[in-house]
């Protein structure tokens, strides 16, 4: 029985996709809380990976080597290749001046309201200065290799960190932004919705250097 590198990867991402739909339906049903599913995600994934190519290793062991040996060989150039990035300077440009310059602009117009407002006591005053220092992070940590949340081993790769970083920034400042003005408001479910999509969007870029993983060109 043959089983190649091929149907092995659908196999595991059939598997994933079963899998995550079963606890989101959990979830739905109130039988599991949000905070399982990044848990669910992780040890799952995991565990089904090495399922999968401990049957390919069974039933089919010349695919099951020929795929380890192209994972050593990608392993070794990602990392000659980043051991490359690692050597280039990331400089100033212009859009990154822009996102830098809106996201202070947000902070500052916050806390102003913060402060005229007096929200001292208010749960909104511990949030924004954990999203303010979030802000600041990402910002600072846009120059910088080694803080990009993940291995870029290509120039796309960088950039796209890049703008994720800048991206998450301005979400920080956004979100706060947000807060500040609608506290005590009566959103309605549309804003709610609007509120929850935002959330969902925040999450989703976190998530996306997994997919910056995926651009090798």
């Amino acid at each position: 029985m043959k089983m190649s590198k091929k149907t092995a990867n659908a196999t595991i991402w059939v598997c994933i996709i079963v899998m995550m739909a079963v606890a989101l339906y959990l979830v739905w049903i109130k039988v599991l809380d949000n905070g399982w599913l990044f848990p669910i995600f992780l040890i799952g994934t995991t565990a089904i990976t090495g399922v999968v190519m401990f049957i390919q290793s069974r039933i089919d062991p010349e695919s099951h080597k020929a795929w380890k040996a192209e994972l050593l060989k990608e392993a070794e150039a990602d990392e000659k290749a980043e051991k490359e990035i690692k050597s280039m300077q990331i400089r100033r440009t212009i859009g990154g001046t822009i996102c830098e310059f809106i996201t202070l602009m947000m902070l500052i117009v916050s806390w102003i309201l913060i402060f005229h407002k007096q929200l001292f006591e208010d749960d909104i005053f511990k949030l924004g200065i954990a999203l303010t220092i979030g802000a600041i992070w990402f910002l600072v940590t846009a120059y910088f290799h080694r803080v990009m949340g993940f291995k870029p081993t290509t120039v796309k790769q960088l950039h796209l960190g890049i703008y994720r970083k800048r991206a998450l920034s301005i979400g920080c400042a956004l979100f706060l932004l947000i807060g500040v003005l609608f506290l005590n408001v009566e959103l309605g479910k549309v804003a709610e919705g609007l509120l929850i999509a935002y959330g969902l969007l925040f999450v989703l870029l976190f998530g996306s250097k997994f997919v910056i993983n995926s651009f090798k060109k």
